[in-house]
């Protein structure tokens, strides 16, 4: 059944507050893969308090309110999180209140037979100074939706990988007990550790968030081209394709660009991707990762 998408799009959604400290941080890069080997002085910086800086994918996780608990007239059992883009306005610091405000910028009817994908857009502010932190965009295909709209609409252009050689590529192994590690910094979703509800949903087994990978990629990236500066990060884009498992051996590839697809001066622009060699299978595809240059 199409969705209403006047219903959706004037929808209003309540502020959500948040109360983060150097505890909460530090699980999140523990979740990402921070601490998985012994770690360099610059990556202890991202696990040890007296230092602490916050990886900037953390802004992912906060504010975190799944369309779900919302009246939007969606059908939820057909719903999949599609892609993510977060866009760094600022450094987070170790410890902050923030208040984070929702809204559905887009909505695009790819017809009655492809669904619809919906955009849900989250700026992560100082709740005392309104300073912004960031701004998050989910993108969740929903796939029994589509059809509002007398036409269908193209599906917009993602960013495409080079076909070419990866300058550098990363090995890595997702431990077995990654997505209850991660689940602990706000994504309590059952799908992600619990065997009988991923069986309903299709699965063999529980799946890894997606976003796991996205701050798999970040911390790879952060470390290989902006200098473990979580300040020199602009942003961070993916489009999740396929699912990952706990034991799962990945591959994160990165291109350097000739120039930023996004037209900023005096920024360092990188497609990646994350495949699993064994399963011929790409995971996260076209990525795309950007620094202000040193």
């Amino acid at each position: 059944m199409p969705l209403d998408p006047h219903r959706v799009l004037a929808h209003r959604f309540q502020p959500v507050e948040q109360t983060y400290g150097p505890r909460d941080a530090m699980l999140y890069a523990l979740g990402i893969g921070y601490g998985r080997q012994t770690p360099s002085a610059a990556e202890l910086d991202f696990l040890f308090e007296e230092r602490l800086k916050v990886p900037p994918t953390f802004a992912v996780t906060l504010g975190f309110k799944s369309i779900r608990d919302e009246n939007l007239g969606i059908d939820f059992a057909r719903v999949v999180h599609s892609e993510q883009q977060l866009i760094l306005h600022q450094p987070l610091p170790p410890t902050a209140r923030v208040v984070c405000h929702l809204r559905v910028p887009r909505l695009v009817d790819r017809g009655a037979d492809k669904g619809a994908m919906l955009y849900l857009e989250r700026e992560v502010r100082d709740a005392d100074s309104q300073a912004l932190y960031a701004t998050s965009t989910m993108v969740s295909y929903c796939r029994g939706d589509g059809g509002f709209r007398a036409e269908p609409e193209a599906a917009p252009a993602a960013m495409s990988v080079p076909n070419t050689p990866c300058e550098q590529a990363f090995d890595a192994t997702l431990p077995d007990n990654a997505a209850f590690i991660y689940r602990l910094s706000g994504d309590y979703n059952p799908l992600h550790v619990n065997p009988a509800f991923a069986s309903q949903a299709g699965f063999q087994k529980p799946i890894l968030h997606g976003l796991l990978l996205l701050g798999e990629a970040g911390r790879l990236a952060l470390g290989a081209y902006g200098g473990h500066a979580p300040e020199r990060m602009r942003s961070i884009q993916c489009r999740f394709t396929r699912p990952t498992f706990a034991g799962d051996a990945i591959e994160v590839g990165f291109w350097r660009l000739p120039e930023d697809p996004l037209g900023e001066p005096d920024t360092l622009a990188l497609a990646f991707r994350v495949r699993v060699p064994l399963r011929g299978e790409t995971a996260l595809d076209n990525g795309l990762v950007r620094f202000r240059a040193s």
